[in-house]
């Protein structure tokens, strides 16, 4: 398992070195549009999940939650899509962490609510590497709140409102994937 984590760990490593390098030397315009394309295209993905999920509800009477997710044919490496998902999450994060005041109202909230469904859509498809890299950008999100920004209160207002939603989803998971 462990080597398994190192090799993924690249998916990890390098938004992170976007969040935190001077990328002066590309064309800014460019990556924020990259940047929303990728927010969408991961967006209309969920959309797509939460849909065919609710008609395998509707259709078959003996669905368990955490299969729709899970074992769902439109991606078959689950982990990748995982870490394309988390991949969004660095982006969404570094856009609201650096343009809170230039960003117009209806796109921070749009950016919100992506970002809740894609870490909805992270701990569902049950890709535990994707979940243990959620876990670190988590980490990373409030050292960054709270250490380099110094805002403690909001920093702790996030970290308990993560531990609710963290608590809710492993005791909503079928017991084989709690390990």
């Amino acid at each position: 398992a462990w080597e398994n984590i190192f090799h993924k760990l690249s998916f990890l490593l390098i938004p992170l070195l976007f969040l935190i390098t001077n990328h002066n030397y590309l064309n800014a315009k460019f990556l924020r549009g990259f940047f929303y394309a990728l927010i969408v295209a991961c967006d209309v993905l969920f959309l797509i999940y939460v849909c065919s999920s609710f008609w395998k509800i509707i259709t078959d009477s003996e669905v368990h939650i955490n299969h729709l997710f899970a074992h769902h044919k439109i991606i078959k490496h689950h982990t990748y899509y995982a870490m394309y998902l988390n991949l969004a999450l660095v982006f969404i994060y570094n856009e609201l962490s650096t343009l809170w005041k230039e960003i117009r109202p209806w796109v921070r909230k749009g950016l919100i609510a992506s970002a809740v469904a894609l870490v909805l859509l992270v701990v569902f498809i049950l890709s535990r590497t994707g979940i243990l890299c959620l876990g670190l950008l988590i980490i990373w999100a409030f050292y960054d709140i709270i250490i380099l920004q110094k805002k403690k209160r909001l920093g702790l207002i996030a970290l308990g409102i993560t531990l609710l939603i963290a608590i809710g989803a492993y005791f909503g998971m079928d017991k084989k994937y709690r390990r």
